[in-house]
């Protein structure tokens, strides 16, 4: 873990303990009134929410919403709110997906996914993230995705300026999966159809393979560019803070 250097940097006691309670307790605690969850509706950020509802900590969340998620996503979506009683926000772009096919031209998803996402996913979060001090995810460390085999508890988001908060990092998905059923938390039915990482339907196919093999095939994309180089991962970050 990286908390002296987070410490000295931007003088915020960081908690010693890196167990999921301790690193909501703290950063719902430190960062109150300007943190929010981000949640995709997959398993990890309904574990999160879970764990927030039972501690009694009161963290706005929020669905980036495309435009193109699965139905049972959008009724997921609606299972959730009724279950903690609690509104998600639905972060969007203005541009619809009419105007989008007139701008970009038909398909963007299939010739240009990054710009695709660019629009419709990593702009609404930004601006959705505008004026927050954290922001909490989902993250695990996952060592069959170069992008995610260094996550860490604690980071700094360089993209957009703030805490990255990331309680399940030393999770297994196992135990994710386990916390889930034990909780009789509800999931995407897709999760028992062969889909192990569910995000827009063009984007998203059944696979045999690793956790986000099935996103994006066909490109060499594995990410939709939430998620950057945090501090202390990237090299010239870290030269820059010497």
């Amino acid at each position: 873990m990286h908390n002296t250097q987070l410490e000295e940097l931007f003088e915020v006691p960081v908690p010693v303990s890196q167990d999921a309670e301790s690193l909501l307790n703290w950063a719902a605690e430190e960062f109150s009134g300007s943190i929010a969850l981000s949640t995709s509706l997959g398993p990890q950020t309904l574990v999160v929410l879970d764990l927030l509802h039972k501690m009694g900590k009161r963290v706005p969340a929020f669905v980036i919403d495309t435009g193109f998620l699965f139905p049972e996503t959008y009724q997921l979506l609606q299972t959730i709110e009724e279950r903690y009683q609690i509104t998600l926000e639905r972060a969007q772009t203005r541009l619809t997906i009419v105007d989008q096919a007139s701008q970009e031209g038909e398909g963007l998803w299939s010739r240009a996914p990054d710009r695709c996402c660019a629009i419709r996913k990593v702009l609404p979060l930004r601006k959705r993230l505008g004026g927050l001090r954290a922001w909490i995810t989902g993250l695990r460390r996952d060592p069959e995705t170069p992008s995610r085999a260094g996550v860490e508890g604690i980071e700094w988001d360089v993209a957009n300026g703030l805490f990255k908060v990331n309680p399940l990092w030393s999770w297994s998905q196992g135990k994710v999966l386990n916390y889930a059923k034990q909780q009789n938390i509800p999931l995407n039915p897709l999760l028992e159809q062969g889909y192990k990482s569910i995000g827009c339907t063009h984007c998203t196919a059944k696979t045999n393979g690793s956790e986000r093999s099935g996103r994006w095939q066909g490109h060499e994309k594995t990410e939709c560019g939430l998620h950057y180089p945090t501090l202390f991962k990237n090299k010239a970050l870290k030269e820059a803070q010497k």
